[in-house]
């Protein structure tokens, strides 16, 4: 079973995203005889009028494709904010680079994924107090490789921002996601299994941020 819960796409697919987003879902179907993927919309600003519904252009019978929306904010949102995402997508998640809306954040009950910025330098250090709180609320934290594929100055920050969550201690709620913007982004799970092991993690806790623990998340929320 293979996991990748951050397939980026737009409200409204034209015809060259739609082609991009065609070779990826083949390509993850490719991959394990079963496969969990999640599309995920990204929202700046909060508006109830730009949810969009998130359908996939084509299926396969071995891919359950979730439905994800992520905030980009570093504006601390009202719970109710996050409660309204919740009734409509399967998976929310927080994207900040403040450490007040982070905090805030571990504390929600309405927030199943924090993915931190991978394209810039962490602009404050992780609390490993408040990261074990919020896997307490049942928060995972997301950790993308797909950055570090697209561009070299943000590998360094892949693997900075990966050591830290790595030194948090919280290789049950670690998720690995490609973020693939286009299918060469994609890696195969051995390659991610190595990129896991690459921060430190021992060979049995390596598997788990690609396959048990998103399969955790998804389970506990019986999507």
């Amino acid at each position: 079973m293979y996991f990748d819960l951050n397939i980026p796409v737009v409200g409204h697919l034209d015809r060259t995203s739609r082609d991009k987003l065609t070779l990826i879902l083949h390509r993850l179907s490719q991959y394990d005889d079963k496969v969990v993927v999640a599309l995920n919309y990204t929202l700046k600003k909060y508006s109830t009028t730009k949810l969009p519904e998130l359908v996939a252009p084509v299926e396969y019978d071995n891919m359950k494709i979730l439905r994800r929306i992520t905030m980009d904010t570093d504006i601390v949102l009202e719970e109710s904010v996050w409660e309204t995402l919740a009734s409509n997508y399967d998976l929310v998640a927080l994207r900040t680079s403040d450490r007040a809306v982070f905090e805030r954040a571990c504390e929600s009950n309405h927030i199943d994924i924090i993915s931190l910025h991978c394209t810039e330098r962490l602009e404050f250090t992780l609390d490993p107090m408040k990261v074990q709180r919020a896997t307490q609320n049942g928060i995972y934290f997301e950790l993308q490789y797909g950055p570090g594929i697209r561009d070299d100055k943000s590998r360094g920050f892949v693997y900075q921002l990966g050591h830290a969550l790595i030194s948090c201690q919280i290789p049950n709620h670690l998720v690995i996601s490609s973020g693939a913007e286009i299918v060469s982004e994609l890696r195969a799970p051995f390659d991610v299994y190595y990129f896991a092991k690459s921060f430190g993690l021992p060979n049995d806790l390596a598997k788990h941020p690609c396959w048990k623990n998103p399969e955790s998340l998804v389970t506990s929320k019986a999507l």
